[in-house]
């Protein structure tokens, strides 16, 4: 037995080209991971028979999910979002059918903190039978929440700065038009009465200055709501709620408006509680109120009436309201009344002019204290305006 001769075989094979060709691989999939996780990419196959789902675990870690929450489609489906989950089930039909080439579709997927994300998500046919129906899909996907936040906040200051632009127009057109016809009147007589006086009589000259007062206080208004809705458009007026006595504020605004009431002819009823008290920026309440009553008496005839009244509510919110019994809105106006890029003024039953601006002045005082002003009105029969402080 010491004698015995063993034998053995060496077998030699070179693999160098294998292992090149394995490193080559290795390092193509290295350079492809770093791209895919920067651009918050990451692949995934759809078996079309099984609905079995294979992916890169990047997509699952995007969500927050593990790997084992997934394995066929429709887990997958039942965490988009239900707007976006037809669209997206039919666009991979139109894949399937051979109405599209590439399956390309955007949704919104929940996370497993329970927020929405947005994916684009793009694939393709990869393999088919050999009767050349759809076996495997391949395909990409990729997180687009930050693009479509950035889109959508672009989107957002686009409209912003379009409206600026029409709100712009409008303004200016005010100034140039609405503001020339009282400051045209005002001129006008005047200059009548300065050339002219001596062939007036007692009771024309008491006409003039009536006009004249009439034109005067039409441009105060005017003025005073383009200064105030510059000042609010530039955050520069000053919003400090106190507490203060309701009634004192509506007779104020009552004896402004006393005399053009008289003058029209029209009855003025308040209906106010002196012991009703509100907290609310003073100035901001009376210019709402004055506005109101003098819109009110701008769209209502001679012998109508207008009633200003407030009423405590269970929460303990008082309701403003000045109702009329004018000459009324149709739907179509009530629509348009708070937008300054059209223009929704019409004249006064006495042909007074009228800007809009002042309603939209109110819109934004009443905003400002977390309330909206409520509307009712048919055309002849009257309206109604209202808010809860």
């Amino acid at each position: 037995p010491w004698n015995t001769t063993e034998r053995f075989c060496v077998i030699f094979d070179d693999i160098t080209e294998k292992k090149k060709a394995q490193d080559k691989i290795i390092r193509y999939s290295k350079r492809l991971e770093l791209p895919m996780k920067v651009g918050n990419m990451a692949w995934w196959e759809l078996n079309i028979k099984t609905g079995e789902i294979k992916f890169d675990r990047q997509k699952t870690e995007m969500l927050g999910y593990g790997a084992k929450d997934f394995s066929h489609h429709s887990n997958f489906t039942a965490i988009i979002h239900p707007e976006d989950q037809e669209r997206t089930e039919v666009k991979l039909r139109d894949l399937l059918s051979g109405k599209d080439s590439n399956y390309e579709t955007e949704y919104r997927i929940k996370t497993k903190t329970g927020e929405y994300r947005w994916f684009y998500e793009i694939g393709a046919i990869e393999t088919r039978d050999e009767e050349g129906k759809p076996l495997l899909i391949t395909g990409v996907s990729m997180d687009i929440t930050e693009r479509k936040k950035v889109a959508d906040e672009v989107l957002r200051k686009n409209q912003l700065l379009i409206q600026a632009n029409s709100e712009k127009d409008r303004f200016f057109s005010i100034i140039s038009h609405d503001l020339r016809g009282p400051l045209g009147s005002f001129m006008t007589l005047s200059q009548m009465m300065a050339e002219n006086i001596e062939d007036f009589d007692q009771l024309e000259i008491k006409k003039l200055t009536e006009d004249l007062k009439d034109s005067a206080t039409n441009l105060y208004e005017l003025l005073e709501n383009l200064l105030s809705w510059s000042k609010m458009q530039q955050n520069k007026i000053a919003f400090e709620p106190k507490r203060f006595n309701l009634s004192e504020i509506v007779k104020k605004n009552e004896d402004h408006l006393a005399n053009s009431y008289k003058l029209k002819g029209v009855e003025l009823i308040t209906d106010i509680s002196e012991d009703i008290e509100i907290t609310a920026e003073r100035n901001m309440i009376g210019t709402v109120i004055r506005n109101f009553m003098s819109n009110a008496l701008k769209y209502t005839r001679k012998g109508g009436m207008v009633i200003v009244s407030a009423e405590i509510l269970a929460n303990n919110k008082v309701e403003i309201s000045v109702r009329d019994t004018g000459i009324g809105m149709s739907k179509k106006l009530m629509d348009s009344l708070f937008r300054l890029d059209v223009k929704s003024s019409r004249m006064g039953t006495d042909g007074e002019p009228s800007t809009g601006l002042g309603l939209l002045l109110c819109k934004d005082f009443v905003e400002k204290h977390g309330s909206k002003i409520n509307i009712e009105s048919r055309e002849n029969e009257g309206s109604k305006f209202s808010f809860v402080i």
